[in-house]
């Protein structure tokens, strides 16, 4: 009788002590970025992608640039301040989607953003500060604009720092469009 009424009070002593824990966990992973819940030990997202009101947010950037070309209208937002390598330029190669800073910085380690083909990007800075840019390298342009590719830039700040004779934040072909409505 003893050892069942020991065994007892043991179990119940190791349901009560795991139950503070397992609420802490939950809330700790509910709070990880403003209101979109994430598995605790999952890195923070790079970058999310909103689609007809539902927001993905996606650790690497490559694969939110996909999701956001894959679905016209959608808004790729930056969630922390990225860089680039300097051996992979970023090509947007087709879509119709918007670019949000959202007050982070963009830096190009190398070859600026590519965008091409039949490409059609709107970028704007949601930020309330407005502090968001695309940071270009020393050697090169911070935007490409190749093919019929279409830029419009809204707001946010596009930054050249080419060493070179001409200092380009935006380099275009003939048949590319680029207006600038907003932004410094």
């Amino acid at each position: 009788m003893k050892k069942r009424l020991f065994s007892l009070l043991l179990t119940l002593v190791m349901v009560v002590g795991i139950i503070p824990g397992f609420a802490l966990t939950v809330g700790a992973a509910a709070s990880l970025v403003m209101g979109e819940t994430y598995t605790v030990g999952m890195a923070a997202p790079a970058a999310s992608v909103t689609v007809g009101g539902v927001t993905t947010g996606y650790t690497d950037l490559a694969e939110a640039i996909e999701a956001a070309m894959a679905s016209e209208g959608s808004t790729l937002k930056l969630e922390q301040d990225i860089t680039t390598a300097a051996s992979s330029p970023v090509k947007i190669p087709s879509g119709s989607f918007t670019v949000d800073l959202n007050g982070k910085t963009w830096t190009f380690a190398g070859e600026g953003l590519h965008i091409r083909e039949t490409a059609d990007i709107i970028l704007i800075d949601s930020s309330s500060d407005g502090t968001g840019k695309l940071l270009g390298h020393e050697e090169f342009s911070t935007v490409y604009l190749y093919d019929t590719a279409k830029l419009e830039i809204r707001s946010g700040t596009l930054e050249g720092n080419s060493f070179s004779l001409v200092d380009m934040a935006v380099f275009g072909d003939s048949a590319s469009e680029l207006t600038v409505s907003g932004g410094t």
